[in-house]
């Protein structure tokens, strides 16, 4: 006769990989399968037919068994969250609760530590009453471990995504287009000198993106949220200029309004002051401004109270500063105090690759504004990277725009940009440099041309000014000193 196992499902529990014990309704082991012992380190021939609670309590006093209890309602649904110090048995909270009783804890065994879910269950006989508590463990610490990889990957992931977003907000708000070496390297040299207060000296030919360039240092820089003000030295008139730099106290002058006026340098007061064609500075001013960068501090015109200025200066020229310097016309002092951190913008024609991706953001901008969808041909992107671009950046941004006007939308050709071109290539350009041809007379008079097709199309100064991006003090100046004729 086969002898009937005294636990019916002990083969199936055998294979389980959650421990299991069975106690009667006193406490007594009946059975436990191999992984419980693979958990506690209790063997099942010294706990089988003993009470279970001895051994909860020498798991406590050796320091073993550490525990968190989590009860829980019949319905399993967790009310109850607290730290049981006073050892106790699953099976005695189970017969005391007289419902399922689920909590955590930690095993420690040969200086490993387990995370154990513990859940009790009683079993009724025919008077509902208990007669068995079946009590599962579930080790818990790979998937703890597994969890905290998880959450590691999706931190990680989300560091990641904030990177990108960054990036992607950054690029959407960086106007640096280009992707030469040169425009990494200055894009490079930016990002490191941005967080500095150091003054900055930008140079390079008219229309390369100087003022670009400064408002991306102030963009970049820990100032960003206070106000970036721009001057053109070279615009205002000299009997003006300090007024409209350093302010004035009421009543400090003739002409002067009833109250003080707050000058340029107070306005910028936290931020950025952008000081363009520094070169045109009066001399009389370039020692004030001397003394503002040495003491970070000015007074007003009529002023007699220093105010404590907190302005990071930046300046910018197309003229030859040491040239200058040596015709007495601009100070050294001053030219090595603006000069601490230099910036050369270099002109277009040398960074060819640069050309189509400006001249395509400058395509999307104005086919949008003017709801034109304007794609070039490859002859037509040739002809742009061929042409010297005497103007740089700004002759190219108002000739696509000319032709975002003028054009319908579809395919802009050659022969459509060729007449808007002058017949200087960039070889002819590079010969020139070699016969001591005047460059600046030959940029002035493509200055000219633009100014006279500007003010032609638009009909006045104001309009005009807009178009191209600057102030019509400007280009009344300017169409002034070029001898051209609006009005």
């Amino acid at each position: 006769m086969v002898r009937q196992s005294p636990f019916p499902f002990e083969a199936i529990l055998k294979y389980l990989s959650e421990g299991v014990y069975v106690t009667n309704q006193e406490g007594i082991v009946l059975y436990v399968n191999e992984a419980f012992t693979h958990l506690t380190g209790i063997l099942k021939e010294d706990i089988t037919g003993n009470a279970i609670q001895p051994y909860i309590e020498g798991l406590y006093k050796k320091g073993i068994y550490d525990r968190i209890a989590i009860e829980t309602n019949t319905n399993g649904e967790t009310f109850q969250h607290q730290t049981v110090e006073k050892p106790d048995s699953l099976y005695r909270m189970v017969i005391n609760k007289k419902a399922p009783v689920t909590y955590s804890g930690f095993l420690t065994f040969k200086e490993h530590t387990r995370h154990i879910l513990f859940n009790g269950y009683p079993l009724y006989d025919e008077g509902h009453r208990i007669k068995y508590v079946v009590v599962t463990l579930q080790d818990l610490t790979y998937h703890n471990q597994l969890k905290e990889k998880i959450n590691h990957v999706e931190q990680d992931n989300l560091r990641k995504k904030s990177e990108i977003d960054y990036f992607k907000a950054h690029a959407q708000k960086n106007n640096l287009i280009g992707e030469s070496e040169q425009m990494i390297n200055l894009k490079i040299y930016i990002s490191k000198i941005a967080s500095t207060d150091a003054t900055v000296m930008i140079t390079g030919e008219t229309g390369v993106g100087k003022e670009v360039i400064a408002k991306e240092i102030h963009n970049e820089s820990n100032r960003r949220h206070h106000p970036y003000i721009k001057i053109n030295c070279a615009a205002i008139p000299e009997h003006l200029m300090e007024s409209e730099l350093f302010g004035y106290e009421k009543g400090a002058f003739t002409g002067a309004a009833n109250k003080a006026k707050l000058g340029l340098f107070e306005l910028a007061n936290g931020g950025t002051l952008l000081l363009d064609e520094i070169g045109e500075m009066p001399m009389a001013l370039q020692k004030k401004l001397l003394r503002v960068l040495q003491e970070k501090e000015m007074m007003r015109v009529g002023g007699v109270k220093p105010i404590s200025l907190d302005v990071r200066i930046i300046a910018s020229t197309n003229v030859n500063l040491l040239e200058r310097i040596e015709a007495h016309h601009f100070r050294e002092d001053l030219y090595y105090r603006l000069n601490v951190l230099p910036i050369t913008v270099p002109p277009l024609r040398e960074r060819p690759t640069d050309i189509v991706l400006i001249t395509e953001f400058f395509l999307n901008q104005f086919g949008k504004k003017y709801n034109k969808d304007i794609v070039m041909t490859d002859r037509c992107r040739q002809l742009f990277k061929d042409y010297a671009w005497p103007g740089n950046v700004r002759e190219l941004k108002n000739i696509v725009e000319r032709l975002c006007i003028v054009q319908p939308s579809g395919v802009l050709e050659a022969r459509h940009i060729k007449p808007l071109l002058t017949t200087q290539t960039k070889e002819a350009a590079v010969a020139d440099e070699g016969t001591g041809e005047d460059l600046k007379s030959r940029l002035d008079a493509y200055e000219k041309e633009i100014l006279k097709e500007a003010l032609q199309y638009y009909g006045n100064t104001y309009k005009a000014a807009e178009a191209l991006g600057v102030t019509q003090s400007t280009i009344s100046r300017k169409a002034k000193k070029l001898g051209i004729k609006y009005w």
